[in-house]
């Protein structure tokens, strides 16, 4: 993500572009330059955490609670900036109003800026796992319950892939094994559908045997299994041209937050802020 801001003028004109905007907005008189206070009082801090047990029916944690006060001098700065640039004339809904005008304003500046080619091809690459293709696997399968297997399960596998195996294309796998709920035969199946049919890691399980011959058992959730992966086409991480679209709309969004967690943190540096626990 760090790979968005490696540009740090440009983003620095567009923080004090934001800045510059909202506060000509002011006028002659504004006290802007003057730091400003924000008291966070105990009788706050209790009202904070009783609204918060009344939605969750808890008391919030130490850092929740330090959630809640930071939520709240964020909400306290963007009310009173907005409230100085007028964005609080004719509207019923004040604070959060106010607070939602000031982040449609730096959300819709950050969105301007245009991600060149080389910065999505480092965005991809330092974010490559979340656009890996995953693997493609065509299998047959046949079950083999435990229990009606205990004192002869492995003589019973041995077995069976013996029969399987001497056959080029054995007949009526869907009578061997143990009946399941489950098709013999599967086509082109990525892993996720893989694991969310058998049991997470069976899939991955399935690209480590050979091709072309009856393997196993594979653990699963239902019991073991014997398979025949007849076709595996390997995973790999996607190239830009092929997912260009999704990497710029990601770009867009991580740009924007990151740009607005700058603007806030820009902000609380006009304010003295003084939170009394105690």
């Amino acid at each position: 993500m760090h790979s968005i801001y490696k540009q740090p003028l440009l983003h620095f004109l567009l923080l004090g572009g934001l800045l510059f905007v909202l506060y000509s907005w002011i006028g002659d008189n504004d006290d802007s330059n003057q730091i400003k206070e924000i008291v966070i009082t105990p009788g706050r801090i209790e009202t904070l955490a009783v609204t918060y047990e009344k939605v969750w029916q808890r008391p919030p944690s130490e850092s929740e609670l330090e959630g809640l006060i930071d939520n709240f001098v964020i909400e306290e700065i963007f009310y009173r900036e907005a409230k100085a640039i007028g964005l609080d004339q004719d509207d019923t809904i004040v604070r959060r109003r106010m607070r939602q005008k000031m982040e449609f304003i730096t959300t819709d500046l950050a969105e301007q800026l245009i991600p060149t080619e080389e910065e999505l091809m480092d965005y991809l690459e330092e974010n490559k796992e979340s656009y890996r293709i995953d693997p493609v696997i065509s299998f047959n399968q046949i079950y083999l319950n435990p229990d009606q297997h205990q004192e002869s399960i492995e003589q019973d596998v041995q077995n069976l892939l013996t029969t399987l195996n001497s056959q080029i294309h054995p007949a009526k796998i869907e009578e061997l094994g143990d009946r399941i709920m489950l098709s013999t035969t599967f086509e082109n199946m990525k892993l996720s559908e893989i694991d969310r049919l058998f049991g997470t890691g069976f899939g991955a399980a399935l690209t480590e045997e050979s091709t072309g011959s009856w393997q196993g058992p594979i653990e699963s959730g239902y019991g073991l299994h014997l398979v025949f992966v007849s076709q595996l086409v390997e995973g790999r991480y996607a190239k830009l041209d092929e997912i260009k679209e999704s990497v710029t709309r990601d770009w867009t969004s991580a740009n924007t937050r990151e740009t607005n967690e700058r603007f806030v943190e820009a902000l609380k540096k006009r304010y003295t802020i003084t939170i009394q626990k105690n």
